[in-house]
Formats: C-alpha cells, sequence, structure tokens
C-alpha cells in the first residue's frame, strides 16, 4: 500500500545555505515523500532554498521542529511555514502508516523507544549522526547537516515499506 516511500531526515542545518541546497538536490533526485527537519534551521531566509524541494514535499509533506539555535520564531513560521508544518518543540507525525516522534534534543529517547509506541524517533542536537534500533524502534540522528563541527555533512534517507536507514554524506 505504501510501495516505495522515502523519508528525508536532516537536522541542524545552521544557515549553511550551500550544503542545504546540495542536500535538497539529493533529496529531490532520491525522490522522496517526506522531510523532517528536527531543529536549528536558524534564519527564515533559508525559505528560498528549501523551496526548491519536490513539490509533494513542499506541499504538505515537510515537518519540522525548533531546535535550541533557532532565532526569529515568529518570523521563521512566517516564511518557512508556507511550506513546513512548524511545531515548537516536539512532534508526533503519521506518515505512510508509521508513527514517528520528532525532537531536537530528547532526554527521553531511549524510554520512548522501549515504549514500543513509535516506528520511528528523530532527533538532532548533538551534530553526530546515529541510526540504531531499540526494540522495533528506529531511531535516528541525522547528523549536522551545516558540517560545522564534525567536518561532515550528514542526513538520512529511509525506506519507510522495508525501514532500511541510509547516511547520506555530502
Amino acid at each position: 500500500m505504501f510501495d516505495n516511500l522515502k523519508l528525508g531526515v536532516i537536522s541542524d542545518s545552521h544557515d549553511n545555505l550551500n550544503m542545504i541546497k546540495k542536500a535538497v538536490n539529493i533529496l529531490n533526485k532520491e525522490k522522496i515523500d517526506f522531510l523532517i527537519h528536527c531543529g536549528d534551521i536558524i534564519s527564515p531566509f533559508v525559505i528560498r532554498v528549501f523551496e526548491n524541494l519536490n513539490e509533494n514535499v513542499k506541499n504538505g509533506n515537510f515537518f519540522g521542529v525548533f531546535g535550541n539555535n533557532d532565532g526569529d520564531l515568529l518570523y521563521l513560521i512566517e516564511k518557512l511555514g508556507k511550506i513546513c508544518k512548524l511545531s515548537s518543540n516536539e512532534a508526533i507525525l503519521d506518515l505512510a502508516g508509521k508513527k514517528i516522534y520528532v525532537s531536537h534534543h530528547s532526554k527521553v529517547i531511549k524510554s520512548l523507544a522501549k515504549s514500543g509506541e513509535f516506528d520511528i524517533i528523530a532527533t538532532g542536537h548533538t551534530h553526530d549522526h546515529n541510526i540504531k534500533k531499540i526494540n522495533n524502534t528506529l531511531v535516528i540522528n541525522p547528523g549536522e547537516l551545516c558540517g560545522y563541527l564534525t567536518g561532515k555533512a550528514t542526513f538520512v534517507i529511509v525506506d519507510l515499506e522495508t525501514m532500511d536507514a541510509r547516511l547520506i554524506e555530502i
């Protein structure tokens, strides 16, 4: 029923327009169906790059949460909110029959995963990429898209049918 649907998971883009542009190009080539941003978008002007996402994603399938470094929240909502459904600290989504928890940073990720309530948990903040299974929950930290702290610009693509997750390094 949900064959070959793909989810992109990014975080900590920190206004790096060059890396965001490269990621958007890859996400479009991969023909993703959904995109989640796990916070630290930073400034509203990034909308001009995210507006290049494929039509399906930017017309209702782009979701995000705020991070600890996001600036003018009201202006982010006004500008980026035109193409991205933004939530304050966390979001609970149902995409292609998968229940997904999204937060920039949470100390209860392990407990949430062990609860079995979610198929996918996506988080950011640490800038270190990590993909693991806790019980039957896929826990993803896509690392930092900006590449500032680790020197690696990364994000993740998940096949929502097989639940296989691939780390993409730009």
